[in-house]
């Protein structure tokens, strides 16, 4: 879906590939951290079993992007399609992307130079790219606003890592027609 399969892609300071077994621990220290993991809706990692069953669900469809900052692992991004039944996405290709960084790479302009080479990259695949977020996640909103993404929708959802509903903003980026 997003052609990374041995593929290197680099924008101005952070390398990206597939997330390969190499990161595991790295990874497993960013998802154990609240602070990392509660602003994207679920709860930290608890033991290696909640760890792996994560990493299984995360790396089986290679749809998740390592951000790497000189070699070490500092986050990483996720794609999904997205199905719009009605207008005006309906007929269109979309995806939705999430990142997550580790909270010392977080404020440093990291998520906004990855987000936005990636919906460049992915215009190659899709004509619509979407990303949301809590709405009080603000370094987020200001993320997704700084890479070109517009407002598009607010809804509730409930976030079973979380246990509770969270109110959420949609954003989007189009590709230029």
């Amino acid at each position: 879906m997003i052609g990374m399969y041995g593929n290197v892609l680099t924008s101005a300071r952070l390398t990206y590939r597939l997330l390969a077994e190499k990161d595991k621990a790295s990874l497993r220290k960013i998802l154990a951290d609240a602070e990392n993991t509660l602003p994207a809706g679920f709860a930290p990692v608890e033991d290696e079993d909640d760890f792996e069953n994560f990493w299984e669900k995360l790396t089986a469809s290679d749809t998740s992007v390592a951000l790497l900052l000189d070699e070490k692992l500092i986050g990483y991004m996720h794609f999904n399609r997205y199905i719009f039944l009605a207008e005006p996405f309906c007929n269109e290709k979309n995806i939705s992307l999430g990142i997550i960084l580790g909270k010392e790479y977080s404020g440093k302009g990291y998520g906004t130079e990855a987000i936005t080479f990636f919906t460049e990259y992915l215009f190659s695949f899709c004509d619509n790219v979407f990303g949301d977020c809590f709405e009080e996640n603000i370094s987020s909103l200001r993320m997704f606003e700084k890479s070109g993404y517009v407002f598009y929708e607010k809804y509730e959802m409930y976030f079973v890592g979380l246990d509770k509903m969270k109110s959420v903003v949609s954003n989007v980026k189009s590709r230029p027609r």
